[in-house]
């Protein structure tokens, strides 16, 4: 099992996300800095690597369409196939992908369930009286991203030498799109 809190720099961002008197602060920019810094030297990406932008219907059309859909405030989608095809199916790999998060926002599944799922990935996330690290929230997407090969180039490095992962459009469109069919086929079955 490995004890995240073992692991290079977890420590220190634990204490500063379990002091007293508020020193956590998501937008800190400090934070923010340590975080990641810890996040690619142990998993070769930040959480926000982790995250990809919701499609937007606008963005399928064509320079022209977008024109007419920005005039007219009551223009139905179903005027444009091209652009809603396009859009489902951005829409459904977007969905697929945040479905590997489930776990971690999904309030109908007990914590019991979460413990065990983090125990079959072999991750301890807790400190040394059993709770779990106040800092947990910041890295437990890349956590999955690497114990589920989910990003090329997010490689677990116990021993902090990681290094950025080189993300290049055509390697994480190939990624989305298995996550998207893998989505699809456990839709369907």
């Amino acid at each position: 099992m490995l004890r995240l809190i073992e692991l290079p720099g977890i420590a220190e961002v634990e204490k500063l996300a379990s002091a007293r008197g508020g020193l956590w602060r998501e937008d800190d920019p400090e934070r923010v800095a340590l975080t990641d810094r810890v996040s690619v030297s142990l998993f070769g990406i930040t959480e926000d690597d982790t995250y990809r932008p919701e499609p937007v219907f606008t963005d399928f059309l064509t320079p022209a369409d977008r024109i007419e859909f920005a005039r007219y405030q009551f223009v139905s989608v179903d005027r444009f196939p091209y652009a809603r095809k396009a859009h489902d199916k951005a829409t459904d790999a977007w969905y697929a992908w945040e479905a590997q998060f489930n776990i971690l926002y999904d309030e109908s599944i007990a914590d019991e369930d979460r413990a065990k799922f983090w125990q079959v990935l072999g991750i301890d996330g807790t400190d040394e009286r059993g709770s779990q690290l106040c800092c947990f929230h910041a890295f437990s997407r890349q956590l999955i991203v690497v114990a589920r090969g989910l990003l090329p180039g997010a490689t677990m490095t116990p021993d902090a030498s990681g290094r950025r992962a080189s993300p290049d459009a055509d390697t994480w469109g190939q990624a989305m799109a298995a996550a998207a069919k893998a989505f699809q086929e456990r839709k369907r079955a």
